[in-house]
């Protein structure tokens, strides 16, 4: 009878001092976002078989209105037991240049000077997005040209805005 209790109180003792088993659940969520869009986190979780616990933001460096890469990282201490996950976010810019023709005279006389009057620009990242020129113009010949600009900015989206030049006689 000794023996069976010893059995029995071993067996309590060492099913109590079983580690559990957990899973890290990360959800799926937008790790790729627009500058100056809003980003919703979807947390973290780590449950077992019975129960599930909703980590903590340990830290969160994402800033929407800068691009770059971010990590969030999200902690939580089970039954002694600590869980840490990971989520990177990036913010990227995917909104091309605005490109605005400037007012000038865009029919000239044959033999005369055409002087372009250029675009204006702006961009909601880059405050000098890269101004690309392709002109057509001959202005000793009549005819219908072309200014062509391509307006990129740092993340490559890129804006073209074409002005018709007329060259008559």
């Amino acid at each position: 009878m000794k023996k069976l209790l010893i059995m029995i109180i071993s067996l309590l003792v060492l099913v109590g001092c079983t580690k559990e088993n957990y899973e890290i659940v990360l959800p799926k969520g937008i790790d790729i976002i627009a500058v100056g869009s809003e980003f919703v986190d979807k947390g973290c979780s780590v449950f077992n078989e019975t129960e599930e616990f909703e980590m903590d933001v340990f830290s969160n460096s994402v800033d929407v209105n800068t691009l770059g890469t971010y990590h969030l990282i999200y902690k939580i201490t089970v039954k002694g037991d600590t869980f840490t996950c990971a989520r990177v976010v990036e913010v990227i810019d995917t909104t091309s240049p605005i490109v605005t023709l400037n007012p000038g005279i865009d029919t000239i006389v044959v033999n005369s000077i055409f002087v372009d009057a250029s675009v204006g620009v702006s961009d909601n990242v880059d405050q000098s997005p890269t101004v690309t020129v392709i002109s057509t113009v001959n202005s000793s010949e009549e005819g219908d040209y072309t200014v062509t600009y391509i307006v990129t900015d740092t993340s490559n989206n890129e804006t073209v805005v074409v002005r018709n030049v007329h060259v008559i006689n």
